[in-house]
């Protein structure tokens, strides 16, 4: 049975690391075709062509220079051609260009198809938010996976050692795209929420922005870690607004949550553009020729297809620190207002959390008394008459006064089944079913009233019962007492007989 074919869509230094462990595992996996395609956009280099330099040289000398690539990876100038015949399409080009590789590809891929995205980036679509993985999966229809995590090219090529995520919904399908990606230097998890995979690694570089703007200013390591944080607040709110499916915080703990964050605030190139662009006032267009070789920034790209969306659904003003990163890229603000944007964040107001993650809007925080939310008349009235029309009415005990009723219940048991001994003829019965509602409340609450009337009878028994124990103490004193008093007159006794003698 021949192996499957892999194509590498994409050659920039990412997808050129990349090329490096697929090209060497399919070299020696025998269920994958050695020969591994890789579509490079064609570049005159030096009066060369980029992909005569890597087929002869194997190396990419304009995006990973350095390091060699396995020869068995074929770069091809035409996306059609490379991707002719293969069972498994690797998508690592800048999000703004995949729309037209789509267009190219469509109607020349071969049955059973599978695709796995590399892509940090959001679409902005007709109903909002379309992930780059959708957009694939939805023009070509194959079904797509991700790869999202903590590395940075440069150091996955020197082959140090980083973990990975990949969000795979099909667990065989997950299984065979970690075992062409992995290494011992690269280590893969795999995990089924997709879509909070990818929208981890599309978001991860407005904040990565934020953080290159604060080194830009001066700011210290403080700072930089009040960006990461916000930041990731604001990711996890995103997510929970826009992803269709579940979105758990195990995920955020993945390598493509908080991981990958932390490395690109402090080594990735949207945080050193975003730096110059502080330090120097150069346009970002600018810096990516000087810096980056004329690849696209993310950072930027993806905080404006953001901000429409977040405007269509009117919901700018809960997302300050990615609207903060926008408005410094294309709006002309001053970068040093992003400070501002550190201070003044509504995470810092009471409740704003809640409401970021419940999508509505902030709320002033609610008191709760003993018997329930209480609102600003009900704080004004005088307490004992707000307690006893709240008892006389039957309200229900608040959540957290019931919720340490329930805590303790089950230790109430043993008091309760000696308490009833002392209780009155008759009344066994109603106390045992009250105090059983007690230590396992369902459903059906006991209200406040039926709360006290326990207690109430916990009370008193609990006073008979000292009671009955106190007396039983203080006679055993007594029996002790007039014990040892006999024996002391005894004593006595016998000595002056013993004198007398």
């Amino acid at each position: 049975m021949a192996g499957k074919k892999v194509c590498i869509v994409g050659s920039g230094n990412w997808g050129s690391a990349i090329a490096k462990i697929v090209g060497s595992n399919a070299a020696r996996l025998a269920h994958f075709d050695p020969r591994v395609t890789m579509w490079v956009f064609e570049e005159d280099i030096g009066g060369r062509k980029l992909t005569e330099i890597i087929n002869s040289q194997h190396e990419n000398v304009k995006y990973l220079p350095g390091h060699k690539l396995p020869p068995n990876v074929m770069a091809i100038p035409d996306v059609v051609q490379a991707a002719t015949g293969a069972d498994i399409l690797i998508f690592v080009v800048p999000h703004q260009f995949i729309g037209k590789i789509c267009d190219q590809l469509k109607g020349h891929l071969k049955a059973n198809t599978i695709g796995i995205s590399l892509i940090k980036g959001v679409d902005e679509g007709p109903k909002g938010l379309k992930l780059i993985s959708e957009v694939i999966g939805e023009r070509l229809g194959i079904p797509m996976s991700v790869l999202m995590g903590a590395n940075i090219a440069s150091e996955v090529a020197e082959e140090k050692f980083c973990e990975t995520t990949i969000g795979c919904k099909d667990v065989a399908q997950g299984q065979l795209l970690k075992e062409l990606m992995q290494t011992p230097n690269f280590r893969i998890t795999v995990v089924q929420e997709v879509d909070t995979v990818e929208i981890c690694g599309a978001l991860k570089n407005i904040v990565a922005v934020g953080a290159g703007f604060c080194d830009g200013l001066g700011f210290g390591d403080n700072t930089k870690a009040a960006v990461i944080r916000l930041g990731l607040m604001e990711m996890i709110a995103f997510a929970k607004l826009f992803c269709s499916g579940s979105v758990s915080s195990a995920t955020f703990l993945e390598s493509c949550g908080v991981a990958d964050l932390i490395t690109t605030c402090y080594g990735g190139r949207n945080r050193k553009v975003a730096e110059a662009f502080a330090r120097t006032g150069k346009s970002i267009e600018q810096l990516e020729k000087e810096m980056l070789n004329g690849q696209k920034l993310q950072g930027p790209q993806t905080a404006r297809e953001l901000h429409s969306i977040l405007q269509h659904k009117g919901l700018v003003d809960k997302f300050p620190l990615f609207t903060a990163v926008y408005k410094v890229c294309y709006e002309g603000q001053p970068v040093g207002e992003f400070i501002h944007c550190l201070q003044n964040h509504p995470e810092h107001i009471m409740g704003y959390q809640e409401a970021l993650f419940d999508g509505a809007e902030p709320q002033p925080p609610e008191f709760n008394g003993p018997f329930g939310k209480e609102d600003e008349s009900e704080r004004a009235e005088p307490g004992r008459e707000r307690r006893k029309r709240k008892f006389e009415a039957g309200s229900r005990p608040s959540g957290r006064v019931f919720a340490g009723v329930r805590g303790h219940g089950q230790g109430f048991a043993p008091v309760t089944e000696a308490l009833v001994w002392f209780l009155p003829p008759g009344s066994d019965s109603k106390w045992r079913t009250d105090a059983a509602q007690l230590q396992h409340p369902g459903e059906d609450m006991p209200t406040a009233k039926q709360l006290a009337d326990i207690g109430y009878k916990t009370f008193s028994a609990s006073m008979m019962l000292l009671t009955v124990y106190g007396g039983y103490l203080c006679s055993v004193r007594a029996y002790r007492y007039l014990q040892l008093r006999s024996a002391r007159r005894q004593a006595a006794e016998e000595q002056k007989t013993s004198g007398v003698l």
